[in-house]
């Protein structure tokens, strides 16, 4: 089905490698992994993207019982507004100052389908909440910066702070006249998807926002961290405020983006809860699986039972009690047992044959390609 890609093979194990390492990140750095519901009500989505925004205007997967075209359903486009909702329904920051949530799973938009851009995509995203310093920030695009450095990906990382409500409202204003737009149009939105930004005016940002993005920018540079600030990265979403980011592919230009995130300190009150402050990011699998260029070492190990069957079950039972991955490959010609393992890139064979049952042990073949 067009926009829905099935992944089997190498691309399997690439994307399996992948979550692996987000998992063993996320372990690291603290953050819990939760589990959203796929399904969520439209009216979350219109209150934190924004009605005016591409996700609920074009987007939405929209979910009716039978019979029902009333709009309330939608299969869920992102993260972010489920994990909050999730936090305000469960009460969970009641015995907590801060919670560092991790998520992984399928997202839906209707989007025209590209490379790397499906209508049903993989998304990884951590929720840092209950935190409003500089400090998160820089903890959130440092363990970033780790996890692309780690999987081999080149990247440039671009930043800037978009401020609070009230200077993005007058920011509107002023883009709307240069643009010239009626009041259908999003500037925003309007100068996110803008290609020259010649003459185009900056936004003011106002002292409490500077010197909370002026210290982000002394830790990065205090890190080793390089990045351009973009005066016009503004972020897709209306629930952003202060910090934004973005890391884009040094590889290509189309479909560039990498992952993103930013400060959105007022999205639980968009939904009806107080006021918490909070900081993410959310990756697009496919977008990496484009990046990825490493080889993923099979560390699965074939146990040969020519003509043991009996003795190879219990070899594969002891290897698995041990953590060691295997599975039995049944044949009386070893010579084809080994090619075959070659051609499926394994490394190690257990030979487990009659002989080998008799001495009490395997003998190990080590194999090269």
């Amino acid at each position: 089905m067009k926009g829905f890609k099935a992944y089997s093979g190498n691309e399997a194990s690439v994307l399996n490698y992948i979550i692996s390492k987000f998992l063993k990140l996320s372990k690291l750095h603290g953050f819990k992994t939760v589990h959203l519901p796929l399904v969520e009500e439209v009216e979350l989505y219109l209150r934190t993207s924004g009605e005016a925004s591409d996700v609920c205007n074009k987007e939405l997967f929209e979910v009716h019982r039978y019979g029902d075209k009333s709009r309330g359903w939608v299969l869920r486009p992102e993260g972010t507004a489920g994990c909050m909702q999730m936090v305000k329904e469960q009460s969970l920051m009641q015995d907590n100052h801060e919670l560092r949530l991790a998520y992984h799973g399928p997202m839906f938009r209707y989007n025209r389908p590209q490379a790397g851009r499906y209508r049903q995509f993989s998304q990884l995203g951590w929720e840092y909440i209950g935190v409003s310093d500089y400090h998160s920030d820089f903890e959130v695009i440092k363990a970033c910066v780790d996890f692309l450095k780690d999987l081999n990906i080149d990247f440039e990382i671009e930043i800037n702070s978009i401020c609070d409500s009230n200077d993005r409202k007058n920011y509107r204003k002023e883009l709307k006249e240069f643009y010239n737009l009626d009041d259908s149009q999003d500037p925003l939105k309007v100068l996110d998807k803008a290609e020259n930004f010649d003459n185009v005016p900056k936004m003011k940002i106002n002292e409490k926002d500077r010197n909370h993005f002026e210290g982000l920018k002394v830790l990065l540079e205090k890190s080793g961290i390089k990045f351009t600030i973009n005066p016009f990265l503004v972020r897709g979403l209306d629930y952003y405020n202060s910090t934004v980011f973005e890391f884009k592919s040094k590889l290509r230009e189309s479909q560039g983006s990498l992952l993103g995130g930013g400060r959105y300190d007022y999205l639980m009150e968009q939904i009806g809860g107080k006021h918490t402050p909070a900081i993410g990011f959310s990756i697009g699998l496919e977008r990496l699986l484009l990046e990825f260029n490493q080889e993923i070492e099979n560390d699965l190990v074939v146990i040969a039972s020519l003509d043991a069957p009996d003795f190879a079950l219990k070899v594969a039972d002891d290897l698995r009690k041990e953590g060691t991955a295997c599975v039995i490959w049944k044949g009386t010609d070893l010579s084809k047992i080994l090619k075959k393992a070659v051609s499926s890139k394994i490394k190690r064979v257990a030979i487990a044959g009659e002989k080998e049952e008799k001495a009490g042990k395997v003998v190990w073949k080590e194999l090269s390609f």
